[in-house]
């Protein structure tokens, strides 16, 4: 029984015919996917103009590094929601500590709600300064100063021993106790800033919101809150509430997601 045998020289040109149709439908398609993409990335939608259009961008992303934080803060403030941007711009220097354009703009943004008396502040040197500045500083510089100085005050020390110096003469030399002085000095501001790391702060990004005397919208309301005011946040939590600390002592209870943990 014979079968039925088709060349295969005949099916070569529709092969290559659907072959070059698929690579150019696909080259296409990654061109129109790359233009569409590349219309909708947060950048390209800032640069235009389209502050809120770039905000979502960043939110359907996911707002996560400080570049993200500080890129979504750029477009708080260009919507005209400073506070937010406040907010926003505190988290992007806790999580990157240094940057220039970060200090300047929450500098900025501080001083635009300070200007319309919008702006909040702590009252506590502890809450107020010391804990916010040690959020922001960089511990391996401190840490590189401590052991710069403890190593200088060891070579002191050696060269005292070789010239057997006693103690009471070692503490007589200027050099020596600069030096002595100088590492106490860093070594309690470094205890200090890591005591003041631990502390848990948080920030206000709702426009205005109630502290209340409890976990419920149904306590009495004690003080409000404005967007970008820093506050502690506290160990007590309960159905979406957490308890919070402002301003010499003032204690109530605000809904978590109200905050934006720094």
């Amino acid at each position: 029984m014979s079968t039925f045998a088709v060349p295969l020289h005949r099916y070569r040109p529709f092969a290559g015919r659907f072959i070059f149709c698929l690579a150019l439908n696909v080259i296409v398609s990654a061109f129109v996917f790359a233009q569409t993409e590349g219309a909708q990335h947060p950048r390209v939608l800032y640069d235009q103009g389209r502050f809120r259009e770039a905000l979502q961008a960043l939110e359907k992303t996911g707002i996560k590094t400080g570049a993200d934080f500080y890129n979504a803060a750029n477009c708080y403030f260009r919507l005209g929601e400073t506070g937010r941007a406040y907010a926003y711009y505190q988290k992007a220097a806790t999580l990157l500590p240094g940057s220039d354009d970060i200090a300047s703009n929450l500098a900025l943004a501080a001083a635009t709600l300070d200007k319309s008396g919008a702006l909040m502040k702590d009252g506590s040197i502890w809450r107020g300064k010391i804990v916010p500045l040690s959020k922001r500083a960089r511990e391996d510089v401190l840490y590189f100063a401590i052991s710069a100085l403890t190593l200088w005050i060891a070579a002191l020390a050696f060269r005292a021993k070789s010239s057997a110096l006693t103690l009471a003469g070692l503490f007589r030399k200027g050099n020596f106790l600069s030096a002595l002085i100088f590492w106490a000095a860093g070594v309690l501001t470094g205890a200090t800033l890591l005591i003041a790391r631990s502390t848990p702060l948080a920030v206000v990004t709702a426009d205005a919101i109630a502290a209340r005397s409890g976990p419920s919208e149904t306590f009495t309301e004690l003080f409000k809150l404005t967007a970008g005011t820093r506050v502690e946040s506290g160990d007590r939590r309960q159905a979406g509430w957490v308890q919070i600390r402002f301003s010499l002592g003032n204690v109530g209870w605000v809904m978590e997601k109200d905050l934006l943990t720094l």
